[in-house]
């Protein structure tokens, strides 16, 4: 049996919230067995995904860092993911290292162009 139960609360109570699946006899489909859909509690805008890292939040600014790499910063990248259409709270440091990365793929590799200049110089 899989079990998802939402485990936040709203004013002291819990948030009936759950789904209960089962995994059907061919191993591959699960059957939903039960679903409560009322949902009571809020998110904290505070709380940060543990879920979301530098390599999706670097895919999802890429367009803009493209032409903006600049001026953009790992708060105002912190604000870019909140805003867009996913509505998710990141850390300043996974801001950060989405931002190199970004940084990386438009300028290339720091290291293997020093690397490099063993090659150039001769």
């Amino acid at each position: 049996m899989i079990r998802a139960k939402c485990k936040g609360s709203y004013k002291g109570k819990d948030c009936p919230w759950a789904a209960y699946c089962r995994l059907r006899p061919d191993a591959f489909t699960v059957r939903l067995n039960t679903f409560v859909n009322e949902y009571i509690c809020s998110t904290d805008p505070e709380l940060k995904n543990g879920i979301v890292d530098a390599n999706w939040v670097a895919r999802k600014i890429a367009p803009q860092m493209k032409v903006h790499y600049k001026t953009m910063s790992p708060r105002f990248i912190m604000a870019e993911v909140m805003r867009g259409d996913n509505h998710v709270s990141i850390s300043y440091w996974t801001a950060w290292h989405a931002r190199l990365k970004c940084l990386q793929d438009i300028h290339g590799d720091y290291g293997a162009s020093y690397n490099m200049l063993p090659m150039i110089c001769d």
